[in-house]
């Protein structure tokens, strides 16, 4: 892997857990990782693969200030980030006439803004050096819709638009911007689904199962690397084939 600085956002979610075990086992050192709420899970990780606790940082990807105060304590600790997986974010359940304006605009905020306020902090030191690799996560239903998740579908399918526009204003700078967007994994909110409902989604996915810690953990090895450098401004779905 290249030796340039990687910043992992929503470190303490499931996906992003993944992604840091897999990118960890790997070799990975340069790292740090962003939390919100607890960072327990983070801890264990990093006493796991012994890397110093100094590289999980606290910080609000929706407020502004507390999202530039993390680049100016990241870039003074660490050095510039050249690497950026924003996969912070979050959704609720609800109708679309039954969610509350303020749960929509959470769930919007979460994944959309944060990503936005990411990407307004750090892409001026990656303009600056020429170089840089951004993945922002989004999920197969920002193309197809969910029942009862119009707000985070509608924040998914923001990200790509937001990426796809990001690239074309970084590609004559040598940055790359492309989005993921994630089919059903073996982490996180699917759990919160009831055993039938998991059984009924898994029998829709031609690869037979739900994602794991090897796919979207290769997936952003690669999308970080030096090797993806004619790859940008990509909606790149990894769901095991869902159409």
């Amino acid at each position: 892997m290249p030796d340039q600085l990687l910043l992992v956002t929503g470190g303490n979610g499931g996906i992003a857990q993944h992604i840091l075990r897999h990118l960890l086992a790997q070799g990975e050192r340069n790292i740090v990782v962003q939390y919100r709420g607890g960072r327990e899970r983070i801890d264990r990780l990093f006493e796991e693969f012994d890397v110093p606790a100094d590289r999980i940082l606290k910080a609000d990807l929706c407020d502004e200030a507390s999202v530039m105060a993390l680049c100016e304590r990241v870039t003074a600790t660490h050095g510039p980030v050249a690497r950026l997986a924003n996969v912070a974010g979050s959704s609720s359940n609800g109708m679309s006439w039954k969610v509350s304006t303020e749960d929509f605009l959470r769930v919007i905020n979460d994944s959309l803004l944060s990503t936005f306020l990411c990407c307004k902090a750090f892409v001026p030191g990656m303009r600056e050096r020429r170089y840089g690799r951004i993945v922002n996560f989004s999920s197969i239903v920002g193309s197809t819709g969910a029942v009862g998740a119009s707000h985070y579908a509608a924040a998914k399918a923001g990200v790509v638009g937001f990426t796809k526009s990001l690239s074309l204003e970084l590609a004559s700078r040598g940055i790359t911007a492309n989005a993921l967007a994630l089919g059903y994994f073996d982490t996180g909110m699917i759990h919160t689904v009831p055993e039938a409902m998991q059984a009924e989604i898994r029998a829709r996915i031609p690869a037979g199962r739900f994602g794991g810690v090897e796919d979207v953990g290769a997936a952003v090895s690669y999308l970080t690397s030096e090797a993806s450098a004619f790859l940008t401004g990509q909606a790149i779905h990894l769901n095991g084939g869902q159409c």
